[in-house]
């Protein structure tokens, strides 16, 4: 019991060493100061960079939450969304208890928004790491490429926007249901059959037995081909079972295969503008795509 509770504790203590050597970091709602985002769409942007910072298992994130709650008893805010400014940001984070906060800022400049990330060390009120990425359009999908951008900068992990699916699952259970009849009913089955055969060649190797046989009438070389043939069945039994079981397995690894494979979403191309404009020489036509 005490050697259990022992490895109890090693385990506690080394998981506790692996979430020290991680920053505990609070995500701060964006600052739009294009002044032209909705303020729906800034707060889920703000989650959306959350849960991908979450996912890099490079933080531990305290909680929007806890945030919230902080912001209205220790800044005596009314909504933790009033928060956005550096000023008030730097003091909501060492009220967390926080080592990092993650602060964003979004500009409009030439045409183009654009993001700015900080990571704000809150023991030396100092910028340790930034990063930004542009987007030309203010809505959220032009957004999630540019946080996705962020995401990586900061992490170091790619954030994988692609969309698979697994074409062959049908197929791979087929295979896996049948290859699993095939190995478990088969080499059952065949191992009983052989087992059987084998126990009556063993019965007519007793000595007992032969003479017994002998003095009945039968032929010595018939009762020997009968023991023979007990013997030749329960090998032959012998080798189907493993049969069973090299076939049902290779079905089974292949169905598994099958199953896994995985391909990328085809991307889906679509018509999104198409102007004319008369010129000296004829026409000008434009044409634009989404995917």
């Amino acid at each position: 019991m005490k050697q259990i509770c022992l490895l109890f504790c090693l385990i506690l203590f080394s998981f506790t060493l692996f979430a020290a050597d991680k920053p505990m970091l609070a995500v701060m709602e964006f600052e739009d100061r294009s002044g032209t985002i909705p303020e729906k769409t800034l707060s889920d942007a703000a989650e959306y960079l959350r849960s991908a910072l979450a996912s890099s298992g490079k933080f531990i994130l305290i909680a929007k939450e806890r945030q919230e709650k902080a912001m209205i008893a220790e800044m005596k805010k009314e909504s933790y969304k009033l928060c956005n400014d550096k000023n008030c940001q730097i003091p909501l984070g060492q009220a967390l208890s926080a080592d990092t906060i993650l602060r964003t800022t979004i500009n409009f400049f030439g045409g183009t928004y654009i993001i700015t990330s900080e990571l704000i060390n809150l023991e030396k009120e100092a910028t340790e790491k930034a990063v930004k990425a542009i987007f030309d359009e203010g809505d959220e999908r032009h957004m999630r490429h540019a946080l996705n951008d962020i995401s990586q900068q900061i992490t170091g992990v790619e954030y994988d926007t692609k969309k698979y699916y697994h074409p062959y699952w049908k197929a791979g259970l087929s295979l896996i249901a049948v290859g699993a009849a095939i190995a478990g009913g088969g080499i059952a089955g065949f191992h009983i059959a052989s087992e059987d055969q084998l126990s009556k060649y063993k019965k007519m190797r007793n000595s007992d037995k032969a003479s017994a046989a002998v003095q009945s009438g039968m032929n010595h070389a018939e009762y020997l081909e009968k023991a023979n043939n007990y013997r030749n069945k329960a090998k032959s039994y012998r080798g189907w079972e493993i049969a069973s079981g090299v076939i049902g397995g290779s079905l089974l690894v292949s169905g598994i295969v099958l199953v896994a494979i995985k391909k990328e979403v085809p991307k889906n191309f679509a018509l999104k503008d198409f102007s004319v404009s008369p010129s000296d020489k004829g026409f000008y036509a434009s044409l634009s795509f989404e995917f």
